[in-house]
């Protein structure tokens, strides 16, 4: 089980690979490498949109002492609104708005007591969801560090 900085410290990685795409020139920015398959941008914009969900229903949620607003997720049909959402903003904003979110979050899960993060809140486990989504980041990084082209 890791320490509560040790997880904020991993979910902040994704930060510093999001800068780090800033600075460089993806022609493929809403190219998908196959049918399929996403591309850079829609890979960026799941990541923001899964971001502000888990911001607004849980974490601001159980730092105000209220319950947790998440239902059963339908991931499927939640990471298709992704593709549209993405194909909407220049590259340069959606990097913003996942570096904006991911900032966001950190801020309000350092103001919660590392006590509450194994604690159940309904169904969601802070610390489950920041292992999940840290290796779900590390994934995803990974796609973007291997695109072809």
């Amino acid at each position: 089980m890791r320490s509560k900085d040790v997880l904020l410290s991993e979910f902040g990685e994704l930060i510093d690979f999001l800068q780090l795409l800033k600075s460089q020139e993806i022609k493929n920015w809403h190219e998908s490498p196959k049918k399929g398959k996403w591309a850079i941008g829609d890979i960026i914009s799941h990541i923001v949109l899964w971001d502000e969900f888990f911001l607004k229903k849980a974490i601001l949620n159980i730092k105000d002492g209220e319950p947790v607003a998440i239902k059963e997720l339908k991931f499927d049909e939640f990471n298709k609104k992704a593709v549209p959402y993405g194909k909407k903003q220049k590259k340069d904003e959606l990097l913003d708005q996942a570096i904006k979110y991911r900032k966001l979050l950190l801020k309000e899960l350092l103001e919660i007591p590392e006590a509450c993060y194994h604690k159940s809140y309904g169904k969601f486990v802070i610390a489950n969801y920041l292992e999940t989504f840290i290796e779900h980041d590390r994934h995803h990084m990974e796609q973007i560090r291997c695109w072809p082209g």
